[in-house]
């Protein structure tokens, strides 16, 4: 009887000490993941930030005509590292409007930096940062539900373009996922 006592006492000191070993690594991977999504989280809200920032930027250059200054020529674009901490976070459609946004951001600052001294901005050159300011709208306004963030708007004035060459702008270089009918139809001037 003391044998069959001794062997019981051991599986059940053994089944105790697996199964605590199980509800521990189920805790740790649950801490992980809570970790992980809350640096994706931050890194969502840095990047909604710098959105926010560049479509004021942005905002300037369309309504006056003129390039930003070179002292805010580029803007801080999203590392390796941050891409992919926002991949584990992010649906599909916020993920490609989120790279969308960075893509335009990185055409927009190679535009700034091609321009040189050069302070008036082309009618081409225009409707490329129209088609960036309406893809980061929608991106910071895609990713605020993640975020937790609400995306505060960043009107545009008068623009410094015409009723088609907005349209064109907007269908031609706003990103796909953004309600591009709409855009065209709020920032066009009226007839």
């Amino acid at each position: 009887m003391g044998v069959l006592q001794t062997l019981i006492a051991v599986a059940l000191g053994g089944a105790l000490t697996i199964a605590s070993q199980v509800v521990i690594s189920v805790l740790r991977t649950r801490d992980e993941r809570r970790q992980k999504r809350e640096v994706a989280v931050a890194i969502l809200r840095v990047h909604q930030f710098h959105f926010y920032t560049a479509q004021h930027l942005l905002k300037e250059s369309l309504e006056s005509g003129r390039w930003w200054s070179r002292e805010l020529e580029s803007f801080p674009l999203a590392s390796d590292q941050d891409l992919r901490e926002v991949t584990l976070l992010v649906p599909i459609p916020v993920w490609r409007a989120y790279t969308a946004a960075v893509r335009r951001l990185a055409g927009c600052t190679r535009l700034r930096e091609s321009a040189g001294d050069r302070n008036t901005v082309s009618t081409p050159h225009l409707q490329l940062l129209l088609g960036a300011y309406v893809t980061l709208d929608h991106a910071r306004h895609a990713m605020a539900p993640l975020s937790r963030v609400h995306a505060d708007p960043v009107p545009l004035g008068v623009l410094a373009l015409t009723r088609q060459e907005i349209e064109d702008a907007v269908r031609l270089h706003a990103s796909r996922q953004a309600p591009r009918e709409q855009w065209a139809a709020r920032l066009a001037p009226p007839a």
